[in-house]
C-alpha cells in the first residue's frame, strides 16, 4: 500500500527511468530546481517540473534534494531512476545517506546538511521501494542540464 500521498506518480508503469536535475540560486537568496524524466523505452509522456523556493535564504543544495524527492514521487513503487545532475551533491546523498543516518546526521566533515528533506527523499524511496542510481553526465546530459539551469535560473529570479 502506497503510504507517501503527497503527490500521486506522473508514470503508471513500474520501470527503468532516467531523471535529471539543475538547480540555480541567485543573489536575492531564492533558489530554484528545474527537472526532467522519462521512461528509457520512450513508451511515456515525459515529466517536466520546475519549481522556485518561497524562502529567500534557500541553498542550492536544498533545490537539488527537493528534485530529487520530485523525480522519486514521480514513479510508481518498484521503480528505478538513473538520475544525472550538474552537482555532485545528488550523487552523494543516494550513494552516502543511509550511512549518514545511521551515524546521526554525521559524515567525515561534520553535521550534515538538510537532513530534513534527506529524511523526505528516504520516505518516498523505501515506500516506493525504489532503487535510485547516480551517474556522470555526458555531452548531450549537459546540453539537456544546461537548459535545465537557465529554467531553475529564470524561476529563482522572480
Amino acid at each position: 500500500m502506497l503510504k507517501y500521498p503527497e503527490k500521486q506518480p506522473h508514470f503508471l508503469i513500474a520501470g527503468s527511468y532516467r531523471g535529471w536535475i539543475s538547480a540555480s540560486k541567485q543573489e536575492n537568496g531564492r533558489s530554484a530546481v528545474s527537472v526532467e524524466l522519462e521512461d528509457r523505452e520512450g513508451s511515456q509522456e515525459p515529466y517536466r517540473f520546475a519549481a522556485s523556493g518561497a524562502d529567500t535564504d534557500s541553498t542550492e543544495q536544498r533545490a537539488y534534494l527537493r528534485g530529487l524527492v520530485d523525480l522519486c514521487e514521480a514513479v510508481p513503487p518498484h521503480s528505478e531512476i538513473e538520475v544525472c545532475c550538474d552537482s555532485n551533491y545528488p550523487g552523494f546523498v543516494i550513494r552516502l545517506s543511509d550511512e549518514w543516518k545511521r551515524k546521526g546526521w554525521k559524515n567525515s566533515g561534520g553535521k550534515v546538511a538538510n537532513p530534513d528533506i534527506i529524511e523526505q527523499y528516504h520516505k518516498v524511496r523505501d515506500e516506493r521501494n525504489l532503487k535510485i542510481t547516480s551517474r556522470n553526465s555526458s555531452s548531450n546530459d549537459r546540453i539537456r542540464l544546461d537548459r535545465l539551469k537557465v529554467s531553475a535560473h529564470a524561476l529563482a529570479k522572480q
